[in-house]
């Protein structure tokens, strides 16, 4: 019915009032059918399973995934026509968003592989528009799959007077210490009494477990014919069991000398503790094992998830463990299941039920191996849903959409959506990771970056990468971790030629998280590249420098070298962590400065990346001298510290030489900030005055710098007094009163200014110094 409302849909062309009526009809009948928890579509005829047979061969043969999608078959489901509709009526919005609604219900309720198939044809065949909300779809059906517990897909569904699973009378009860029983189970609203369990003997001995109102009655009939009814109220719970689903964990332990106790956990927590006699095991042989009925009670209704009774009772941290929504979750019970079946002794088990190995004739096997082969009462039936993550493994898994960025009309909208929807899968199953791992993903999206368009790249689409390595970094090894990470961001260029807004996101929060993986300290592996200090100077040369920079404003450049600086380079230079020996980066860093300043030849030469470089110099030795915390020194006096050790004075004053206007005022402002409690003497002064007296012309701005060098900076705003550290008065005839004598490199302007500073300094409270200081220079005569 609902295949035939959807084919009015399509072929009422002109009647758009009959398309809505018969598209809310078919989505009435789809619900009201998932609702009873039946799949829409019926099992297929025997025409479409011959078909299915006669590909499985050609499937089942090593081929590329065109080939596979070429032979695969085409099996009429809902799903497709719902599909197939949405291409049909893709101009009309408001006919889309109800079969996308209704496609959403049914992919999240049940997807197989047949379903994943149409649904990667449509979207590839789809315009643009269509094609992004089936992205949304997909991602969406697939974001929905975490939240459902895989095991939760697999469920016995309980209806009716006459249900329940019956184990055989025969089943062997070893339960002379203990005993567990859990199951997760979905309670129905409307049924207010149902039964849990019944273990019996022949003669009623045993024990029993029923849900009355918001209580759980638990019963034991002992040899002494004795009825104890013990009940333990929920507190509310009954409520939440009706829309969530609750792990049940009944433990009951025979005690020699104290009381026999019963304990009862929910969702892994120890929710009640008591007392209830335990019943004889002898006499609870050959009656009725019943999980979901009870004689003379009303029958489970609902859904019930893996019931399985232990011939042992469970401790707290082992219930704990074997809950499904346990923290982090464990598959503990499996790894039982997998002992119990090999092993000799079988009795840690006594029965386990699971809906995914029940046969047609309503047979149940034990799973635990202990061949206690039950069956499904008249109105228990299993159900085995499939999700869209698992219905794509046979397709390729997720990365199978990576297959759809080599179509040359995708937007980089489009790419980062379909990124998140390859990471969602990862992030959702197992076979999807190791697909892509083995399939090499990362060098294909890799590969596929450099086929979109540059400009359009978005801060959403490297969002979008990153969310595909967060998927599988915690499931691979580092090294190949770390040549993911090199492919596409440390090493892809089509970062570093897209938007700033890119650029600034790469550098400011991608590439130093993951830092610390690519620099590598394995010496034994000469193979491995190293990111270390050297290596992101050549990235500012490469990418910021003036000739070669990416983006063409200064501003755009000199910010993303600040970030290298700050982000990348810093953190190398003082790590964090206590290391023997700090001066490779510092060696490097030295030698790339000075090998940068030696090809600077003109004096328009930019040079971004050396000016920031001497800009990091000078903020951090401006930086506040206080301590902070957890830090034993303050930075400023750090870099000081590695600065005398590794750039001799005699560098810095080639390096002061250099024709950059620019840089030039850049590396005076680090050699003032660093000089600024370093002593210098004479030959410091001939050397600064030697390295300002090529042909060059001084401007204010380097002329209030040298002031600061030779006479202090200023320590009064007001009075205009300047103050240094060290005696510094040889400099102001063997550098200020030269540089006054030299009309074509000093422009009179900076002639006043600096005459002026010094008619200041030599009327002020240290004037005698500063006198004696030029009468002894045999030359101050005759410069001036």
């Amino acid at each position: 019915m609902v295949r035939l409302m959807i084919d009015i849909v399509a072929e009422a062309k002109d009647d758009i009032l009959m398309q809505k009526r018969a598209l809310e009809v078919a989505g009435q009948l789809a619900r009201r059918k998932l609702a009873l928890l039946q799949p829409v579509d019926s099992a297929p005829s025997a025409a479409a399973a011959a078909t299915q047979l006669s590909h499985k061969a050609e499937l089942s043969a090593p081929q590329t995934f065109t080939s596979m999608i070429t032979a695969f078959p085409q099996v009429e489901r809902v799903v497709g026509r719902l599909l197939y509709l949405a291409l049909k009526t893709q101009a009309d919005p408001t006919l889309v968003e109800s079969v996308l609604s209704l496609l959403t219900e049914l992919l999240v309720f049940d997807a197989r592989t047949v379903d994943a198939f149409s649904l990667w044809r449509t979207i590839q065949t789809a315009g643009p528009e269509l094609r992004h909300r089936l992205l949304e779809v997909t991602q969406t059906v697939l974001e929905g799959d975490a939240e459902v517990d895989l095991y939760r897909r697999h469920v016995f569904v309980m209806r009716g007077q006459h249900a329940g699973i019956i184990a055989p009378s025969s089943t062997a009860l070893p339960l002379k210490k203990g005993y567990t029983f859990c199951a997760s189970i979905l309670v129905d609203a409307t049924t207010p009494a149902m039964a849990m369990y019944s273990f019996r003997g022949e003669n009623g001995h045993g024990v029993s477990a029923a849900i009355d109102g918001d209580s759980l009655v638990l019963a034991s009939f002992t040899s002494h014919g004795s009825f104890i009814n013990l009940p333990v109220p929920l507190n509310g719970r009954r409520i939440a069991m009706h829309q969530t689903w609750t792990h049940v964990a009944i433990v009951h332990a025979k005690k020699m000398v104290f009381k026999d106790k019963i304990l009862v956990y929910l969702d892994g927590q120890l929710h009640f503790a008591g007392n209830l006699p335990y019943p004889d095991a002898l006499q609870m042989a050959g009656g009725h094992n019943c999980v979901g009925a009870t004689p003379q009670f009303p029958s489970f209704q609902g859904q019930m998830v893996d019931p399985t009774l232990l011939g042992t009772a469970l401790s707290d941290a082992e219930v704990a463990a074997v809950a499904p929504c346990s923290h982090p979750p464990t598959a503990i019970m499996q790894q039982w299941l997998w002992e119990n079946g090999s092993a000799a002794d079988k009795s840690k088990f006594v029965f386990a039920y699971d809906a995914r190995v029940c046969t047609r004739e309503s047979i149940c096997d034990d799973v635990s191996g202990h061949s206690a082969n039950g069956w499904l009462e008249p109105g228990t039936r299993s159900l085995c849903r499939s999700s869209l993550a698992a219905a794509l493994g046979p397709l390729g898994g997720a990365a199978t959409y990576l297959l759809l960025l080599f179509d040359p009309t995708v937007s980089p909208q489009d790419a980062a959506r379909v990124l998140r929807l390859v990471a969602s899968g990862l992030v959702v199953s197992r076979r999807c990771r190791s697909q892509f791992l083995r399939w090499h993903g990362s060098k294909v999206i890799a590969h596929l970056l450099t086929l979109l368009p540059t400009p359009p790249l978005t801060e959403d689409l490297l969002d979008a990468v990153v969310a595909v390595i967060d998927a599988v970094a915690p499931h691979v090894q580092t090294s190949r971790l770390r040549t993911m990470v090199l492919a596409l961001f440390a090493l892809q260029p089509v970062w570093f030629h897209g938007p700033v807004a890119c650029q600034v996101r790469l550098l400011e929060s991608v590439l130093p998280t993951y830092l610390g993986l690519l620099h590598s300290n394995n010496e034994s592996d000469t193979s491995v590249m190293t990111m270390d200090v050297s290596h992101w100077c050549e990235l500012m040369a490469t990418w910021y420098s003036g000739s070669s920079a990416a983006v063409a404003q200064a501003v755009d450049v000199s910010m993303c070298c600040k970030l290298v600086l700050d982000n990348l380079i810093d953190p190398l230079l003082f790590p964090k962590q206590n290391v023997l020996d700090e001066s490779d980066g510092w060696d490097a860093l030295i030698r790339h400065l000075d090998m940068r300043m030696q090809s600077i030849r003109q004096s328009q030469t930019t040079a971004y990346d050396v000016q920031e470089i001497f800009g990091y110099f000078t903020r951090t030795l401006s930086s506040g001298q206080e301590m902070m915390p957890g830090v034993s020194s303050p930075p400023s006096r750090k870099l000081l510290f590695k600065l005398e050790k590794h750039s001799p004075m005699a560098l810095w004053y080639t390096w002061l030489a250099t024709p950059a206007l620019e840089l030039r005022l850049r590396v005076l402002e680090a050699f003032s900030a660093m000089t600024s409690h370093v002593h210098l003497r004479f030959p410091d002064a001939v050397l600064f005055h030697h390295a300002l007296s090529s042909p060059l012309t001084i401007d204010m701005r380097q002329c209030a710098v040298i002031l600061d060098v030779c006479l202090g900076p200023r320590s009064s705003a007001l009075t205009g007094a300047r103050h240094t550290s060290t005696p510094r008065g040889h400099f102001v005839p063997v550098v200020l009163l030269k540089l006054l004598a030299c009309s074509s490199v000093v422009d009179y302007r900076v002639q006043l200014y600096t005459l002026y500073e010094l008619h200041t300094v030599l009327r002020g409270p240290n004037s005698d110094i500063f006198k004696e200081y030029i009468r002894v220079d045999p030359e101050w005569m005759k410069t001036l």
